[in-house]
């Protein structure tokens, strides 16, 4: 073991701590250290676990993979750092197997602590390949060795049945795993809009213990990735107020947010917000509409994917300001008048008879002449949504396009 690491010491006193500890944490594949030195993301650390009841010492290398600082403590979290261990899971439980089932029995985990050790999720980079269709590219959600949740970043959904390839992306080594599947069902939102499509996994007998291994490397990192994180929801501190706390103050991260079916994150770089994404919709415009959300769910880790695609990098406080004159201009709307649902329908000859349009407005005839549904449009034009919801408003009030309500 290297010398040149630096060495976090762990003390268990009692087996109940220490076991405790192994079912959330260490069996599935880090820790989470409290600690007030400061370490750098991918710094290679060495674990010292002390079990005093059982005269156990134990030495651990690992990476870290998640750093909170005091700005990032002071929103919530504990003050420390999450390590991943180089040993895999079956080497970890193989290792303290025997200590664990030689202790004295404790009480049966409570809920929360089980929650606490998610096994299956994971958001990660994946494409879906269908043939005769354009790849899907998006990231996991659920995850297990049976099949995975994709959401979809604005592509057509493939159809139940369908065969498909799915390639998924471990963040840290940059393996991409290729595993066949079929489409099992579509996670349906707002206006109909399909939000992800669930795999069932076909794997083939000689792929099994490569798959197997991969899917179990991959739930242990993202286990880890999450140790020290800040969750909670929206509602109590308010998605402006996270996205200030968290963009300014950490030096890089990703925020998680949640609602219903819904899903989105931001990545946040040295006060420049890298990437936003919220269904098809990216960058400023899928901010603006995150901004407006009342409830919903949020998870903060201190890391971003390099596997995720970039928006138009801006400063926090531009994007933040052009976000919230989105927002506003977009809520002064009555979206009444367009429910998510509702089929656009052009009359070409009025179309034809007015002559010319401006840009949005071609765009917006052009789309709807296809028979997209209002939600479907607002996703696909980049233009902000209080704007096409204007230009919309001047082409029903023309009578070239009508709104028909399913």
């Amino acid at each position: 073991m290297s010398s040149e690491l630096r060495t976090l010491d762990v003390a268990f006193e009692g087996p109940e701590a220490f076991q405790r500890e192994y079912a959330t944490n260490i069996e599935n594949g880090g820790i989470f250290v409290e600690t007030t030195a400061s370490f750098e993301i991918r710094e290679k650390v060495c674990v010292h676990l002390t079990l005093d009841y059982a005269q156990k010492n134990i030495k651990l290398e690992g990476e870290v993979v998640h750093v909170v600082t005091e700005a990032i403590a002071s929103a919530g979290a504990k003050l420390g750092i999450a390590v991943h261990f180089e040993a895999s899971a079956s080497a970890l439980r193989d290792l303290f197997g025997p200590l664990v089932a030689n202790a004295p029995k404790i009480p049966e985990l409570r809920q929360d602590e089980r929650r606490a050790a998610p096994r299956s999720r994971a958001r990660v980079a994946a494409r879906v390949c269908c043939p005769g269709a354009a790849d899907i590219v998006g990231r996991t959600r659920d995850l297990s060795i049976t099949g995975v949740l994709v959401s979809l970043g604005g592509e057509e959904p493939t159809a139940i049945g369908e065969p498909v390839q799915v390639f998924i992306t471990n963040p840290e080594t940059g393996q991409e795993q290729e595993i066949l599947g079929r489409v099992a069902r579509h996670l349906e939102g707002e206006g109909g809009i399909i939000l992800a499509i669930g795999i069932q996994f076909q794997i083939q007998d000689e792929s099994n213990a490569e798959v197997e291994r991969f899917l179990a490397d991959l739930a242990a990192l993202e286990h880890t990735r999450h140790l020290g994180g800040i969750k909670g929801t929206i509602e109590e501190i308010g998605l402006p107020n996270l996205v200030q706390t968290f963009g300014l103050a950490a030096r890089e991260g990703t925020l998680d947010v949640i609602r219903g079916g819904e899903e989105g994150y931001l990545a946040f770089e040295s006060g420049t917000l890298r990437a936003a994404a919220l269904g098809g919709t990216r960058g400023v415009k899928a901010l603006s509409r995150m901004l407006a959300w009342t409830d919903g769910s949020f998870e903060f880790h201190a890391r971003i994917d390099p596997t995720l695609p970039e928006s138009d990098a801006m400063s926090m406080d531009g994007a933040l300001l052009e976000a919230m004159r989105q927002m506003d201009e977009a809520a002064r709307i009555d979206r009444s008048n367009f429910p998510p649902d509702a089929i656009l329908h052009v009359d070409e000859l009025q179309r034809a008879s007015e002559g010319a349009f401006e840009k949005l407005e071609d765009a917006l005839l052009d789309l709807a002449a296809t028979g997209m549904n209002v939600q479907r449009v607002l996703d696909v034009v980049p233009e902000p949504d209080g704007e096409i919801f204007q230009a919309l408003e001047r082409l029903v009030d023309c009578g070239i396009i009508e709104v028909w309500r399913v």
